[in-house]
Order: C-alpha cells, then structure tokens, then sequence
C-alpha cells in the first residue's frame, strides 16, 4: 500500500489467485485494488512523523524520564543488628554435638552415607 504500486496489481491478482496472500493482514484482492486505486488513508503519514535529528534530540531530553533530573531518594532506616543464633547462647556443655558414628568405619572403606566414596573423602568431617 504504502508504494503506492498500481502497476503491481495484476501480479497481485495473481498471488490472491494462488492463495499465497494472508487475507486476515490485507483483506481480499478487491479490498486491496480498491485502498491502491482510492486510498482512504493519508499515505504520507510517516513524512509528518519524522522530524529532525535536533527536534528528536530536544524532544527526548524533554520527555523521556531517564534524562530528568530525578529527586535525591527519601532516606531509609537501618536495619537492626542480627540478634545472636539461639547456639551461640548456650553453654559450652550443652552446645549441639557431631553426630555420632554407628559403627566404627575405617578411612579407606565405603563411606556409611551410601554415595560410594571412601568415607575419608566423603563424610569423615560431619562424624569427627
């Protein structure tokens, strides 16, 4: 539409003919024939959308929020100091203890929790 191509109109019968034109976008040939014979739009609507480099420029540093001066943020409150975990309130004698070992396990043999490493590799900090 926008080329304005009554020239073009018998090749685009063609293509609407062959069912390769999306009539859902454009409508059917007769309404595409008719808008490029009498067109009811102003077609050089994008002349009068387009300004200058310097009108653009001005007007994007006027409008557009990222180039406004912004106010200095409300200040906010501090957040309490982290109150102390509940262990590090216990005694030495009643702080929480490594689990114990069910059995004795031997360092070069399969670690107890199943993964399939030697038990020096795997789990031998939690149980010491």
């Amino acid at each position: 539409m926008d080329l304005k191509a009554k020239e073009l109109l018998p090749d685009i019968r063609g293509l609407f003919e062959r069912d390769l034109v999306d009539t859902f976008i454009c409508g059917d040939y007769e309404a595409v024939s008719s808008d490029l014979i009498n067109p009811k739009y102003n077609l050089n609507y994008k002349r009068e959308v387009h300004q200058s480099i310097f009108d653009r420029y001005t007007d994007i540093l006027t409008t557009w929020a990222g180039y406004q001066p912004q106010p200095d943020p409300a200040p906010q409150e501090e957040w309490p100091a982290p109150a102390e975990p509940p262990a590090a309130k216990l005694p030495p004698d009643l702080a929480p203890a490594k689990p114990k070992l069910p059995r004795k396990v031997g360092r070069n043999e399969p670690c107890i929790c199943g993964s399939g490493k030697k038990f020096k590799r795997c789990c031998i900090d939690k149980y010491q």
